[in-house]
């Protein structure tokens, strides 16, 4: 519930949650179910400890809403925790790695995740 601190209901903002990569809780993940990768930008993956050298080079450019185009540096498969215990999962996700500073959020979880974690949105809790 602490992502949930300081929210008045109802409300517009987005679907911002932490999660726990590779054993480091890493706030500010945006949930966006529009897209088809799960984000991280590399600010918050040189924070987990991990080394440039593990990531995997994809060709494949990433194209936003806006349609402009960002080549990603690769992909990391990274062990990912969501929820608290008792009902947390922990699943390994695979990461498009950016080198953007996004600024508000360190990542975007999104349908490959969600799928993975079998986890729902649900405008009307939000």
């Amino acid at each position: 519930m602490k992502d949930y601190e300081g929210i008045e209901c109802p409300h517009k903002d987005p679907l911002v949650i932490t999660t726990v990569i590779t054993n480091f809780e890493v706030g500010r993940m945006l949930v966006d179910i529009g897209s088809s990768m799960d984000i991280l930008f590399l600010d918050a993956y040189l924070k987990l400890m991990m080394s440039r050298a593990h990531i995997r080079p994809v060709a494949t450019p990433v194209v936003g809403f806006t349609r402009v185009s960002i080549s990603p540096l690769g992909d990391e498969n990274l062990l990912v925790t969501m929820g608290k215990h008792p009902q947390q999962a922990t699943k390994m996700v695979e990461f498009t790695v950016i080198d953007m500073n996004e600024g508000a959020y360190n990542g975007i979880i999104d349908r490959p995740a969600l799928v993975q974690f079998e986890a729902m949105v649900s405008l009307i809790n939000l």
